[in-house]
């Protein structure tokens, strides 16, 4: 259709070249999917802006949740306090949700930023570790350090990988059951593991579970909460720093999440804004 408009398409098929390598013929099927892409688009400038319009009000009410948990804990009043702790953990994760949406949006751009820092890998595992289990049930956590070299990587983008490493587990493995932590510097990287002994993953579901918005849906997943982007966001931003993330499991018997990062000063990929 020759309407001077510019139009995206899906080619499957083979394509067949000359004797200087030049692609001479394509047999196979194409796909008009403008529609889909400017949908897509709409929804990703959607998140950005619902996502850009929540974060200024929610920076306020946690500011007052602050300040009210301060002055509640010098009050010595223990259920006020409490109260206090439960809603600023919940104003976390909002945070932690937006944040994690607004660089979804910036990712689909092209745009996505890092702002690279030198830091001790245990320390920020240890940072995340209390701040995921801060206003939480019991859980038992086992960190097993082993990389006192630092590393250079956006600190709050790894730390958030480590959060949605760990918000996983949790959600995915009994409150009984020890949640293992461990990072080790591996030949010329370092490694990041979790460990749950929760549900597990079917092997069918493992090549797809770093895919966009992918949720292993079944009869013991459908009651817990979850978009699908955690682990695809945290993908995104593994490769970004050169790195590597996989997952080994065993369904009904727990699963492990690795991520590693060269154990070298990094490059800013090419393709970041």
């Amino acid at each position: 259709m020759d309407d001077g408009r510019i139009r995206w398409v899906r080619a499957k098929g083979k394509v067949y070249f000359d004797d200087q390598g030049r692609p001479t013929r394509f047999i196979g099927s194409v796909l008009d999917i403008t529609d889909e892409k400017i949908n897509e688009q709409r929804k990703n400038d959607f998140i950005a802006m619902v996502s850009h319009e929540l974060k200024t009000p929610l920076t306020s009410l946690t500011a007052y949740i602050q300040l009210l948990l301060r002055g509640s804990e010098q009050a010595g009043e223990n259920l006020e306090t409490d109260i206090l702790i439960r809603a600023n953990v919940q104003t976390k994760k909002m945070t932690r949700m937006i944040n994690g949406f607004l660089n979804l949006s910036r990712l689909e751009l092209g745009k996505l930023e890092l702002s690279l820092t030198a830091f001790l890998m245990d320390d920020l595992i240890r940072e995340a570790i209390s701040d995921i289990t801060v206003g939480m049930e019991a859980r038992n956590f086992e960190f097993l350090p082993g990389c006192p070299a630092a590393v250079t990587a956006d600190k709050e983008k790894i730390g958030a990988v480590i959060i949605n490493f760990l918000s996983n587990a949790v959600k995915y493995s009994p409150n009984d059951k020890k949640i293992n932590i461990a990072c080790r510097d591996g030949d010329g990287e370092i490694i990041v593991s979790v460990t749950d002994q929760g549900l597990g993953i079917k092997p069918e579901d493992i090549p797809y579970v770093f895919d966009r918005f992918y949720r292993v849906e079944n009869d013991k997943t459908k009651d817990i909460s979850g978009f699908g982007v955690g682990l695809y966001l945290s993908a995104e931003i593994i490769k970004c720093h050169h790195g590597r993330i996989w997952v080994e499991s065993v369904y009904g018997n727990g699963s492990t999440f690795y991520f590693s990062l060269p154990n070298l000063r990094l490059t800013i990929s090419p393709l970041l804004g």
